[in-house]
């Protein structure tokens, strides 16, 4: 997959480096990398636990789930933090409960394609099934 720039910052999925002109970080876990992804395919939209969770695992982790997604999340907030990023990463909360996550970045109605959560789950799902049939044909759709 190619490289992703909003404002100051560049986000690479296939190492998972996060940059900008003076600095540079990998982001520690597949899972986190992943959820980077996720969110930068929504940039500026809340994106539900629940999808986050079905995106990054084929099935549920075990432990509490929102506690997964803090660990992740404090991982990716860190990662943007240390190359001073202007990306946020801000909780949704509704009655108090975090249901889910927002990466606001600037200049993102440029660049955005906007994707329900059922379709973004069927689209993963989809490749998912892909890559287990024909890895050179999935690695050709991610634009490898």
């Amino acid at each position: 997959m190619p490289c992703i720039t909003y404002g100051n910052t560049t986000f690479d999925p296939d190492s998972g480096i996060v940059s900008t002109a003076d600095n540079a970080v990998k982001i520690k876990g597949r899972q986190a990398v992943l959820l980077l992804e996720t969110l930068l395919r929504r940039p500026g939209k809340t994106v539900l636990n629940e999808t986050l969770l079905d995106v990054v695992w084929d099935m549920r982790p075990d432990g509490p789930e929102g506690s997964v997604i803090k660990v992740l999340m404090h991982a990716v907030r860190a990662a943007l933090t240390a190359v001073n990023s202007d990306w946020s990463l801000d909780p949704e909360r509704k009655r108090g409960y975090k249901r889910g996550y927002q990466l606001n970045v600037p200049d993102a109605v440029q660049h955005t394609v906007t994707y329900t959560d059922e379709q973004y789950k069927a689209l993963h799902r989809a490749l998912r099934m892909v890559e287990q049939k024909d890895p050179l044909l999935a690695a050709m759709i991610r634009g490898e």
